[in-house]
């Protein structure tokens, strides 16, 4: 049966990205005519020109995705793209009395996918806008106000929790799944834009091949295994990466080492403000920190309990250290990441 390229991999050109962390669903012709006849209240013929102009919104946008520039530069552009087409296709459909179609995508990608790769019902579509409206209300009310960094993390991670489910009910756990991993490779498309000075094709393909590391972390961390064990299949998962990357992208391998290979320094850089000098005293104290950490894990005949006490004690010294580093403000920003990392590596060491 003859299918509509609705698929993710065509839409958005993210061979290595999408084929590595999703499956992707080809559309059927037939049902998806059917479901914009139904969606947006046209005849066959109507149903069929949008097959056509989808054609192209498909050629500009890979065009677009295809060119280097900034992550923000990129969504201006393709929002423009997306309301000129958005305008065609109202027109098409109503003559321009109405905008069903933009109300149904919001005029960008997103949501356009869910609609026309995973055939979401316009009320459905609606609704899945208005609670992403009010999470980013609430998200913003929480991080402008006077909890404690490390207690905004949880709050964030607990919210974040209770929004996946909502929307698992909302759509079924087989379209949300799809839906939060697209979310997942376009936020991490959109940061290594930026960090890599690269087009949206090749950053998705990183995307890609981030979100395969961490899932392969993430087991490692559930493998059960002694602790050294554990740092040396992550040591070679970094590795793995590494070759990924640079094998499918060599054009960017040197920036690539440079930031990679010094995350933490760009890291304490980017986000804490530390200058160099600063950052060659913390890695020093941080080096001499994960060498206890190491020790402390590794030891046997103590409980986990108090396994987790000596730990926690070690990491205030660590970070009463490091505080004369930083300028108040920041100091109080990593410390609230830092702890909040901190309780949740030990929930997943098992130890609190």
């Amino acid at each position: 049966m003859r299918k509509i390229i609705f698929s993710l991999a065509l839409l958005l050109t993210g061979g290595i990205g999408y084929a590595q962390t999703r499956n992707v669903q080809n559309t059927d012709v037939g049902k998806h005519k059917e479901y914009v006849m139904k969606t947006y209240g046209v005849d066959a013929e109507k149903a069929d020109a949008y097959e056509e102009i989808l054609t192209s919104l498909n050629r500009e946008n890979d065009g677009l995705k295809s060119r280097k520039m900034t992550s923000q530069q990129f969504r201006t552009e393709q929002s423009k793209l997306y309301k000129r087409y958005g305008t065609i296709i109202n027109q098409t459909f109503y003559g321009g009395k109405y905008r069903t179609w933009s109300y149904c995508t919001q005029d960008g990608e997103r949501y356009q996918m869910l609609s026309d790769n995973r055939l979401i019902p316009y009320n459905k579509m609606r609704t899945l806008y208005e609670m992403e409206r009010e999470q980013f209300k609430e998200h913003n009310a929480l991080w402008k106000g006077t909890d404690e960094e490390s207690v905004k993390y949880e709050k964030e991670n607990e919210m974040n929790r209770k929004h996946k489910e909502r929307i698992v009910q909302l759509l079924g756990e087989e379209d949300a799944d799809w839906y939060f991993t697209y979310r997942a490779l376009e936020t991490r498309t959109f940061i290594n834009m930026d960090r890599y000075g690269i087009s949206y094709k090749d950053a998705m393909d990183i995307a890609g091949f981030e979100e395969e590391h961490k899932r392969m972390r993430e087991k490692a961390y559930r493998s059960g295994k002694p602790y050294g064990e554990i740092e040396i299949d992550l040591l070679n998962l970094e590795e793995k990466l590494e070759q990924n990357v640079t094998k499918t992208l060599p054009n960017i391998q040197t920036r690539w080492n440079a930031i990679n290979h010094a995350k933490l320094d760009y890291d304490m850089k980017s986000r804490f403000g530390l200058n160099s000098v600063q950052i060659k005293e913390f890695k020093t104290a941080y080096g001499k920190y994960a060498i206890e950490e190491y020790r402390i894990m590794g030891q046997a005949g103590i409980s986990g309990s108090e396994k987790y006490s000596r730990l926690s004690r070690l990491s205030e010294e660590f970070c009463k250290k490091v505080e004369p580093l930083f300028q108040p403000d920041n100091y109080k920003k990593w410390f609230g990441w830092w702890d909040y990392k901190f309780q949740l590596k030990m929930k997943g060491k098992g130890l609190k």
